[in-house]
């Protein structure tokens, strides 16, 4: 049957057939707002053709996936809102998940074309996904013979606006969110509002997302820790931490390599569980193609760039400039960057850009300080909390901004995490990339060439795209966005880069005893480094572990103007 016109085609049906008609049905439209209820349907399954775009996929906890593309065979296009019904298949044990919406037969059914939408002649829908549940797992050739049996509708709707309760409550909640986007005072930006903590704006949260309070994110951090015992020594996990669902709900999040991993719970002491697939988390450095931060820049060098222990021909990306109590000024990045993952001398040459981006070539022009002080990271079963070192440098060498491309210039006022959070960041490879926290009180287990590391404490980042995070930069420094507070040092991510792990910059400066410098209050002539309490620096034995899980965390004092954000939901 061929599309029809509206007027000619469609029969019309009584409202007094109840059985038909679907009350407040929601159609996701770019131009309508209101309820649309459905009135009627056209049955346009002879008009197109529907196709499978590859095999019935698992994707964990006995359920599948299956995505289909439909074809207009037709000589008319064909109008939205346009529905894949799904009357059975050909294996008993499977029922149909997540549907749109049932129609009056019950038969579960999905939108494929919207209703401001059309399908033109000849042209293919974008593949739409439709998952089953199994009651057991399915075997090798249910799954390669597997038959869809279904319809595909044209429904026929019509605008049913209310003036309910909830409705006036959406437009309030819509005019509040416009308002403040705006800048125009509401009662959640003035007095007696809960003010947004930790930087960072989050103007896109989805409809309905309430942020959790600090108490109830708290209680999710205890119980993911006592899950993490119970689950991090399984295969194929490679980290938790504590994320938000769409609501703002705190919730256990669980970082698998691949999809299927069995034995993954539901549920944990009546938090729910989420499972992501970030693949395998390494350090990311060392890479080769040429890219404008790799450059040699003129002195004092922008932060963000290439930089390298002249001992490898290795890169990774400078974090920014900080400063001590007596004004000493040093570069930071990783442990594994200046301080070659421990192997690292107090005196080595730090050079920009690294051997990696200068043929492995050794040149004293290079050169812009000396490496200082790293924070061991222990390799065994101990949790480690920081990959980070300092190298000595000064105001003629090191400035405190980005290339003209990047963010600027960090604040000397550092943040805590905060989920959700809006967060950037100026690297050696990838340069200006942006994200959101998705995870706080990380635990992972990060690649370093060996066996797995164990951090905890770490912050998890999911970049807007891929490639937030690429080999070589490993030490950029995460900051809001667009306010610019400091608030991780990133230090390894996803094979494909979607997914960044950060040290907490708090336990960062803490750790090496100085604060960010903006550039306001740096002073170049200090003297050198007190060679006492060296935090893993060569001719001594490692310092002991002092019982915070660092790996020979050692505190220092925070200078005058050292400031930080407030708490967030940590």
């Amino acid at each position: 049957m061929h599309a029809r016109d509206v007027r000619s085609g469609w029969r019309l049906i009584s409202i007094h057939a109840a059985a038909l008609v679907l009350v407040a049905y929601f159609i996701q439209s770019a131009t309508l707002n209101a309820k649309e209820e459905i009135i009627g349907k056209e049955d346009i399954t002879d008009a197109v053709s529907m196709k499978k775009t590859g095999p019935l996929r698992y994707a964990g906890k006995k359920k599948y996936d299956l995505r289909v593309v439909i074809t207009n065979n037709s000589k008319r296009s064909i109008r939205g809102p346009i529905v894949v019904a799904v009357k059975g298949t050909n294996v008993d044990s499977l029922s149909v998940l997540n549907a749109d919406e049932k129609l009056d037969d019950k038969i579960p059914a999905f939108v494929l074309i919207k209703a401001d939408a059309e399908l033109k002649p000849g042209k293919s829908s974008k593949p739409l996904k439709i998952q089953f549940q199994a009651a057991d797992r399915l075997t090798t050739r249910e799954r390669r013979e597997f038959k869809l049996e279904h319809k595909v509708y044209r429904l026929r709707v019509r605008v049913a606006r209310t003036s309910s309760k909830d409705d006036q409550a959406g437009d309030k909640k819509k005019d509040r969110k416009t308002r403040e986007r705006k800048g125009v005072p509401t009662k959640r930006t003035t007095s007696g509002g809960r003010p947004r903590r930790g930087g960072g704006t989050n103007d896109d949260d989805p409809d309905g997302f309430q942020e959790p309070s600090e108490k109830e994110v708290k209680r999710v951090m205890k119980a993911q820790d006592r899950f993490t015992e119970i689950l991090m020594p399984k295969k194929g996990v490679v980290g938790t931490a504590t994320g938000l669902n769409a609501k703002g709900k705190p919730e256990i999040k669980v970082f698998l390599t691949r999809a299927g991993i069995e034995g993954v719970p539901s549920s944990f002491e009546g938090i729910n569980v989420q499972t992501q697939v970030t693949g395998e988390l390494f350090t990311h450095w060392q890479s080769e193609s040429p890219a404008n931060a790799r450059a040699r820049f003129p002195r004092p060098v922008p932060i963000g760039v290439s930089v390298g222990n002249s001992r490898s021909c290795s890169s990774g990306t400078i974090a920014c400039r900080v400063i001590d109590s007596d004004g000493n000024v040093f570069a930071l990045s990783n442990n594994h960057v200046l301080g070659l993952n421990n192997r690292g001398e107090r005196g080595d040459d730090i050079v920009q850009p690294g051997r990696a981006d200068s043929r492995c070539r050794r040149n004293s022009q290079n050169n812009i300080g000396d490496m200082t002080r790293f924070v061991t990271i222990r390799h065994d079963a101990n949790n480690n909390r920081i990959d980070a070192a300092i190298a000595r440098v000064s105001a003629a060498t090191l400035g405190t901004s980005t290339p003209s491309n990047g963010y600027g210039t960090p604040t000397s006022t550092t943040v805590r995490p905060r989920l959700r959070a809006r967060v950037q960041k100026f690297g050696r490879t990838t340069q200006l990339t942006k994200g959101r926290i998705a995870g706080i009180n990380a635990t992972t287990c990060v690649n370093f060439g060996e066996d797995c590391t164990r951090f905890v404490g770490q912050i998890m980042v999911r970049g807007d795209a891929a490639g937030f995070i690429k080999s070589g930069d490993s030490g950029s420094l995460l900051v809001t966005d667009p306010d610019r507070q400091p608030c991780g040092l990133l230090f390894a991510g996803s094979r494909g880069g979607k997914f960044a792990v950060a040290n907490p910059i708090d336990d960062v400066l803490e750790a090496l005893g100085v604060t960010i410098d903006d550039g306001a209050s740096s002073n170049d002539g200090g003297s050198s480094p007190d060679r006492d309490g060296q935090v893993g620096a060569s001719g001594g034995d490692p310092p002991a572990d002092n019982g915070t899980g660092t790996g020979g965390r050692v505190r220092g004092r925070r200078p005058p103007g050292g400031k930080r954000g407030s708490a967030g939901n940590r």
